[in-house]
């Protein structure tokens, strides 16, 4: 694990610099590819940091109103620089609302705009994986297999890594195949963005098997439902956008 990089006497916490750098390449590759689909150049940019911003004072104030009494003694410490002081649910669901917002004001192609954020999103799982491995959160169960890492005191299933090298291959498999055409099972408008939440969705269910921390409902991990949930929400989705329905209410 590699919490910090230190560069004389600066010191830089590694898990935030490979997330920035995540988020840059992701936000870089979004764009160039909504270009590339037909949508006016820093369209997408512009929604994505305006959604970010959005999204972080919605995680704050879900924070706020989750933990009001964690302000009642220093009120300014609402302002603090703290990324535990953020309610992720909240955060993605303004993130998401504004996106909508945006793309209707904005009258952007919807399908095709959430195509091209699956570059930012899946960049940012790979990003993700990498911060957690350099923090050594989101770590494994004991393991006696070879490959296994020492960390925390024991020899752990290397979670960290299954979800980079998964993260890497849903990126892979999502990658534009030449000149930002997609493989037909991605083409039409839409297809890449269910599909990225079908095979993350089956990511999580499988790192989450290694995982050491958390909750159980029947003997099944809290996180693997909801990810049944989206994998099967998002494997409907793709197949609707794939095989539209081709009846015709007028017919001869």
């Amino acid at each position: 694990m590699f919490p910090v990089l230190q560069l004389g006497p600066l010191v830089i916490q590694t898990p935030g610099l490979v997330l920035l750098l995540g988020f840059w390449a992701g936000m870089e590759l979004a764009e160039r590819h909504a270009v590339q689909r037909g949508i006016p150049e820093g369209r997408v940019y512009n929604l994505i940091l305006v959604s970010l911003i959005t999204g972080l004072l919605g995680a704050r104030l879900g924070f706020i109103a989750q933990y009001p009494s964690a302000f009642a003694s220093s009120p300014l410490s609402i302002f603090a620089l703290s990324p535990q002081m953020l309610s992720v649910p909240s955060g993605l669901l303004v993130a998401f609302l504004t996106t909508l917002i945006i793309t209707q004001r904005k009258k952007l192609p919807a399908w095709t705009t959430l195509d091209s954020l699956v570059s930012l999103l899946a960049m940012m799982t790979v990003a993700l994986g990498i911060a957690h491995l350099a923090s050594g959160d989101a770590y494994g169960l004991p393991t006696a297999l070879p490959w296994g890492i020492e960390l925390w005191g024991d020899r752990r299933h290397p979670t960290q890594l299954y979800e980079t090298v998964l993260a890497l291959l849903v990126l892979a498999l999502l990658w534009p195949a030449r000149k930002y055409r997609y493989s037909a099972w991605i083409q039409p408008e839409g297809t890449r963005f269910w599909a990225f939440l079908a095979l993350s969705a089956v990511s999580w269910i499988i790192t989450e098997t290694f995982r050491a921390e958390g909750t159980l409902i029947f003997g099944v991990r809290q996180s693997q439902i909801v990810a049944w949930l989206i994998l099967g929400i998002s494997v409907w989705g793709w197949r609707k956008r794939l095989f539209p329905d081709q009846t015709s209410p007028e017919r001869s």
